[in-house]
């Protein structure tokens, strides 16, 4: 017959092994779900950089902007961000990083965009020398 203390023994491994199990279902658990989150957010970024994420549907509205000589891409992405042309200043700041370049860069001038625009039309429309409202900033 077991004595006392071996019924104790048998008992208390057999609460470890439970709580083991428990907590080892919730690390996994709490694991999973972290992939799926940071998984969705890749996504949604990814989506904002390279599709055809807008503020809103056609018509939208339309928002004048100025660039000044020296504002930084930064700068501006946050202002277009701070004026709702775009939803998200550094999904626009990658995408702006990855279509300007010394041959195509983002010119000085006052700029009619539309809520309703893409990232790569509205830097297309900063980029364009034609597309400024300033005279002066046409050649």
């Amino acid at each position: 017959m077991p004595s006392k203390t071996e019924k104790k023994r048998k008992k208390s491994s057999g609460v470890r092994i439970v709580l083991r199990v428990i907590l080892g279902l919730l690390l996994y658990t709490v694991l999973v779900l972290g992939i799926i989150y940071m998984s969705r957010e890749a996504y949604r970024f990814s989506y904002q950089v390279f599709g055809n994420d807008t503020m809103a549907k056609k018509p939208g509205t339309d928002v004048i902007i100025t660039i000044r000589r020296g504002d930084t891409t930064r700068e501006i992405s946050e202002m277009l961000e701070y004026k709702n042309v775009i939803r998200n200043d550094l999904s626009f700041f990658v995408r702006a990083k990855l279509m300007v370049n010394d041959l195509n860069p983002i010119l000085p001038g006052v700029y009619k965009l539309n809520t309703s625009m893409n990232y790569g039309e509205i830097i297309r429309t900063i980029t364009d020398v034609n597309a400024s409202l300033e005279e002066n900033n046409k050649q």
